[in-house]
């Protein structure tokens, strides 16, 4: 969408620690 890839990143970065 029109967010930021910075956003995504970190949002994959909180869920990937999660695992």
């Amino acid at each position: 969408p029109s967010a930021p890839p910075q956003a995504v990143s970190v949002v994959t970065l909180g869920t990937n620690n999660s695992t």
